[in-house]
């Protein structure tokens, strides 16, 4: 039997070759490790480098998505801001294609849905506007093509604006804003309110208030439009001043009301008095002026006076009392008796002065003498002013005599003026001025002290 821890020698190995061996597979294994290893390292630094990207994916997509909750927060916002808007806006590209509008410029004009989608084209807007009868005017294709003419005539660098005036009475500002690329952005403003304020107060501005009637601002204004045709040979006018005789004593005795109840039925006689083409205005207190067309002025002009006047004296309801007024016409015509509003205005208050001196209730025609005399009474009032303060004033004294005994029995103070140039005045001249100026109470007031004064002088049997 073989001994089995014998090995026989053809099996029999050396130990180098075993440790070779040994070391190949020793090497193997550790080359198998490494390549493990290496393996594993660069599948991590794969898989971090695939985190890495997710992250920055993740962090892109957060950030896209907070872009798009921020764009869409400011479309909302700018929507709103838009379609809050008091006015209507709209914006068209260089093509004339619908950008954007608000919610106020789509309403303002009854645009259907279709109108109000981007690309929408400029023309058919407009002539959607005319054809539904919005803007006001006819609605035929021809009237939008005209329109339209117009629009496109517009600069298209330069901004621009207009009135549009809509079928129910709206006023619509349209100003166009030309952009840099092209096109056009628009606001249209509802500026009906507006325009009625600015009529109410530019017809306040012209108009009496308590009459209604037109004011010196107005007056003057036709005048100088009606004078311009007088100068170039058309037709003449007729201005007439009057104001009411003692309108004072009405307001002084039944109050201010009753006289501004009479002033507004004047005003309304005057307006029944005349034709469309006369202008009556109030010029302030009791005066009132009216100015016609003449083709023949002093019988005309004269016949109107008259039928004023005879209109005006007829007996006034105002309500507790019945008042009876007369008035005092001048007249003037023009060009004749001047050539702007200013002079003839003045040349019929020189003839109103003059109907006034003559007697109450009636006219006068201007005459160039009546310009002298207006100077010299002005002269007259300006000297008469400063005569009492330089001593120019006298006091003559008349005696009473009794018929039965022959004795003195009182003196009468006469007023005479003795001016330093023209001498001696006589009372006729400046008693009524000084009447009419209020310059009689101050020179009542010195005659009464200086007569006091010196008949305190007097002998006691005077």
């Amino acid at each position: 039997v073989p001994d089995p821890l014998l090995t026989p020698a053809a099996l029999s190995l050396s130990p180098a070759f075993l440790a070779i061996v040994i070391a190949g597979v020793a090497l193997s294994v550790l080359g198998m490790s490494l390549v493990g290893v290496l393996a594993d390292r660069r599948l991590a630094l794969r898989t971090r480098r695939f985190e890495e990207i997710i992250s920055q994916l993740s962090l892109a997509r957060q950030q896209v998505e907070a872009s798009q909750k921020e764009l869409e927060e400011q479309r909302l916002r700018l929507d709103t801001a838009m379609n809050h808007m008091g006015e209507g806006l709209c914006m068209f590209d260089a093509e004339k294609r619908l950008v954007v509008c608000n919610d106020r410029y789509a309403k303002m004009y009854r645009l259907p849905p279709e109108l109000l989608l981007p690309g929408a084209a400029h023309r058919a807007i407009i002539t959607h506007r005319i054809a539904n009868g919005i803007l006001k005017g006819e609605t035929s294709d021809s009237a939008a093509t005209q329109v339209l003419a117009t629009l496109n005539a517009l600069p298209a660098d330069e901004i621009s604006s207009r009135v549009d005036e809509l079928a129910d009475g709206r006023l619509i500002c349209v100003t166009r804003q030309p952009m840099p690329g092209g096109g056009w952005v628009a606001t249209h403003r509802d500026v009906t309110e507006q325009r009625r304020s600015e009529a109410k107060i530019t017809y306040m501005a012209q108009h009496d208030a308590l009459t209604d009637l037109p004011n010196r601002v107005l007056l003057r204004e036709w005048m100088e439009q009606a004078l311009s045709g007088a100068r170039c040979g058309g037709p003449s006018l007729a201005g007439l001043m009057l104001d009411l005789d003692r309108f004072k004593d009405v307001n002084d005795t039944l109050g201010h009301p009753a006289g501004d109840a009479l002033l507004k039925s004047v005003a309304a006689r005057l307006r029944r008095c005349v034709g469309e083409t006369t202008l009556v205005a109030r010029l302030g207190g009791d005066e009132f002026a009216v100015i016609d067309y003449v083709s023949d002025p002093v019988p005309e002009a004269g016949l109107l006076a008259e039928k004023i006047r005879k209109a005006l004296s007829v007996p006034i309801d105002l309500g507790h009392h019945r008042v009876t007024t007369t008035t005092s016409i001048g007249i003037a015509i023009a060009p004749r008796d001047g050539t702007d509003s200013d002079e003839v205005l003045r040349s019929a208050d020189l003839a109103l002065y003059s109907a006034k001196s003559a007697g109450r209730g009636s006219f006068r025609f201007f005459e160039p003498e009546l310009d002298r005399l207006l100077q010299a009474r002005r002269g007259l009032e300006r000297d008469m002013r400063s005569a009492l303060a330089n001593g120019e004033f006298e006091l003559h004294y008349q005696p009473f005599i009794h018929v039965a005994s022959g004795e003195t029995c009182g003196f009468e103070a006469l007023l005479r003026w003795h001016h330093p140039q023209h001498g001696m005045v006589s009372p006729v001249q400046f008693i009524p001025l000084a009447e009419e100026t209020g310059l009689i109470v101050p020179l009542g007031e010195w005659v009464l002290r200086t007569a006091c004064a010196e008949a305190a002088k007097w002998p006691d049997d005077l």
